[in-house]
């Protein structure tokens, strides 16, 4: 038999996340209650500009590449139909996964959302972050 290490006890009120705990502190408020988007927010802005902002004020330009259903990824309870965002990054770009705000000229602030850095296969890009939505 193998000794496995036992979990670590459960903190009540803790996340494994810095982001959700954060959320959960109240020391982070959402500006756009991400629970009423839904894909048909961001279809007509495809092409366009989306600054990230990470909570300590970095940030990035980016495009909005692709806003899409994913059918699959709903649940069945679910408000709303699953979906996600691709936003691509010109080069170079050093950042990787990561907490931030989305700031579009005419959907304001959204967020903080988790991005995350995906593999990009394009010339001329090189990251690609995807936000997910279900």
């Amino acid at each position: 038999m193998i000794a496995r290490p036992s979990p670590a006890p459960a903190r009540e009120g803790r996340c494994r996340y810095r982001f959700h705990q954060r959320l959960l502190e109240g020391s982070l408020s959402t500006m756009t209650d991400i629970r009423t988007l839904s894909c048909d927010v961001f279809t007509p802005h495809v092409g366009s500009t989306v600054t990230l902002i990470t909570g300590d004020g970095q940030s990035l330009e980016t495009t909005l590449r692709i806003a899409r259903i994913n059918p699959n990824g709903t649940f069945s309870n679910a408000p709303r139909e699953a979906f996600s965002l691709l936003l691509y990054a010109p080069e170079p770009c050093a950042w990787n996964s990561c907490d931030a705000t989305l700031n579009h000229p005419q959907l304001g602030s959204i967020g903080p959302l988790h991005m995350v850095r995906i593999v990009s296969d394009e010339p001329g890009i090189s990251a690609v972050f995807q936000a997910s939505f279900n």
